[in-house]
């Protein structure tokens, strides 16, 4: 008998929402001191890049910046092999991308197999950070299975904390539109790209 972890849903440290004077709403403005090259997912090699698509794309689940404890973002819940050999993660009920389209186990499996592991895209150290994967597989469609090459601290962080793609939106671009791609981004996180004019990324 394997216990299940049902973690408390991710919160900011300080949530603005609980502020007297809280409105939704409003701009976010951050300045940045360079141009990054791309904010494509896994190809972000700075980082700028990095802080706005972790922004757009999540992950299934996060660390709670006061506790450091695993808090769900895409995930509600998790089981782990007392072995440290596998992983099994759920995903919540209503988790959505930003174009509306329901989260699945089947685009968590993509995201790696067809994406991470594709070595004709450019997305080295990618590759290289989740390395302790061997395979994620599809359980049912909001259920998924990380099966690691060993028993190691780093797997947990590495499967939880792996961004997840919209197999969707990304399956109709070649490794060589996505290498020369400067803002391929959409994912399921609090922001999108207001505009994303995918015919003149290159």
């Amino acid at each position: 008998e394997v216990p299940v972890t049902l973690p408390e849903a991710f919160r900011w440290g300080s949530d603005p929402r609980l502020a007297v004077d809280h409105a939704p709403g409003g701009t976010l403005t951050e300045a940045f001191a360079a141009t990054w090259p791309t904010i494509t997912p896994f190809r972000e090699f700075d980082d700028f890049g990095h802080r706005i698509t972790e922004r757009v794309v999540e992950s299934l689940a996060t660390r709670d910046p006061s506790t450091l404890e695993f808090r769900g973002l895409l995930a509600d819940g998790w089981q782990s092999d007392p072995e440290g050999r596998w992983l099994r993660v759920h995903i919540r009920p209503g988790a959505r991308f930003s174009d509306g389209a329901s989260v699945t186990a089947a685009d968590v499996r993509w995201t790696f197999h067809e994406f991470v592991l594709d070595m004709e895209v450019q997305a080295a150290r990618a590759r290289s950070v989740l390395s302790p994967i061997a395979r994620i597989e599809v359980i049912d469609d909001a259920t998924v299975e990380f099966r690691f090459h060993d028993a190691t601290f780093l797997n947990l962080a590495c499967a939880l904390e792996m961004p997840v793609l919209p197999r969707h939106f990304y399956d109709r671009f070649t490794p060589e539109e996505l290498n020369r791609s400067t803002g391929l981004l959409m994912g399921s996180g609090p922001y999108r790209l207001a505009v994303s004019p995918t015919a003149t990324q290159w």
